[in-house]
């Protein structure tokens, strides 16, 4: 990776589509996904829509009376209602929920978030520090649900008494929270890792659960339909991040009628689909021509495009990560033929953390941050916490010691 200098961009242009880029039928596009194609010819013309500002601008208003910009200024022309006053004594709405297809449960949640998670003790250790810390913001509940995402697959298949420990230990954990997302038929990462099929199942079981599919045809709803779904964002983030969900959500507001919205940390670089293999990475649009991922979107039309699932299916045969590189690459197809994403990048926001060390992607904590990125222990997560809710000023010998982590 290149150090480079990176242009501020401007805070007052909008997030720009495919500029004069030819377009080209997105079946064909798709059609790349499972064989050679030229990445070249598609690099140029995403990095300079990237060479346009993508920052937030602007409250919440009613969609009737904005214009999303990531739609090259068409108004979705749909009234935007905020989330209905919550009831004295009423009760939260939870993963469970979600998973039963309880939509009167839900309906003042806004954002749906899978916090892609690993069966073993790391995995464990993480959930306990968001359960005890981020996972305790007032919106949770309210206009935002959280569950924790696991596949199931070679739990299921494993015989040897760890397996049977771990598959108890998680079973007691879902019997004590309730707030666990099983992907049944999902091979799940090693470690801390995620897969390609993982994240893709979990867009296609939520966009499933919460009616946005229309199960007859296998087709998403349409986008007059899927505008006036009270859920306006589905994200997935992993277990080493702590979110600032007031942060988030107040941003997230104010793009409610971006209808195809990709939001999270960019970097940039060439991708084979054929063998799933990334290359050529950097954090600068203007350095290798290429691709790019995320760690958030709202995902309905992937999860129903055959040409995906067919990628998909040959990722799982050997059990595939970096499934950030293979969404962004997924989503340069719907780009490049006209049907443009607003892309908005919170890089310097959602940074990794530092405690000592403070260069490149990693900085100390703000409360304006959206998240923090690399956060590896429960004591982290209590550290950034503090920091974020409580306003403790930053403090690296203690944020040492918390994370337990010397490279900070």
């Amino acid at each position: 990776m290149r150090g480079r200098h990176r242009r501020k961009p401007s805070a007052d242009v909008p997030a720009s589509s495919v500029d004069d880029a030819p377009r080209r039928p997105l079946s064909v596009l798709l059609d790349t996904l499972n064989r050679t194609h030229d990445p070249s010819v598609d690099g140029d013309a995403i990095a300079r829509s990237f060479g346009r500002a993508y920052r937030v601008r602007g409250p919440e208003q009613p969609c009737r009376n904005r214009t999303s910009f990531g739609d090259g200024g068409a108004s979705s022309g749909l009234q935007s209602l905020p989330p209905p006053p919550e009831a004295p004594g009423s009760s939260r709405a939870t993963c469970a929920d979600l998973r039963a297809s309880r939509h009167e449960a839900l309906a003042g949640v806004r954002l749906v978030l899978g916090v892609s998670t690993a069966p073993d003790k790391w995995g464990e250790r993480r959930r306990v520090g968001i359960r005890e810390t981020w996972l305790r913001w007032p919106s949770v509940g309210r206009s935002v649900v959280s569950c924790f995402v696991l596949g199931r697959r070679q739990l299921n298949a494993c015989s040897t008494p760890k397996c049977f420990a771990r598959k108890a230990q998680l079973d007691g954990e879902q019997a004590q929270y309730d707030d666990i997302a099983w992907l049944n038929g999902t091979l799940d990462g090693q470690g801390p890792f995620t897969t390609i099929t993982k994240v893709y199942h979990w867009y296609r079981m939520v966009s499933e659960l919460l009616g946005m599919i229309d199960l007859r045809t296998a087709q998403p709803l349409s986008d007059e339909l899927l505008a006036a779904h009270s859920v306006r964002h589905i994200a997935k983030v992993d277990d080493d991040t702590f979110l600032n969900l007031p942060v988030l959500e107040a941003e997230l507001a104010a793009l409610q009628c971006t209808r195809r919205l990709y939001y999270g940390v960019f970097a940039f670089g060439g991708y084979n689909p054929l063998t799933f293999l990334k290359c050529g990475f950097d954090y600068d649009y203007r350095g290798n021509r290429a691709h790019h991922g995320a760690r958030s979107s709202p995902q309905v039309r992937v999860a129903t495009e055959p040409a995906i699932l067919r990628f998909v299916k040959r990722s799982e045969a050997a059990h595939h990560t970096d499934e950030d590189v293979a969404l962004g690459f997924w989503l340069s197809r719907y780009h490049l033929a006209g049907e443009p994403i607003t892309y908005v990048r919170v890089n310097d926001r959602l940074a990794n953390l530092a405690c000592f060390y403070q260069k490149g992607l990693y900085k100390r904590p703000t409360p304006n941050a959206v998240g923090v990125h690399f956060v590896k222990s429960a004591g982290g997560m209590h550290y950034v916490w503090a920091v974020i809710h409580d306003g403790m000023k930053p403090n690296a010998t203690l944020c040492r010691t918390a994370t337990g982590d010397g490279r900070l």
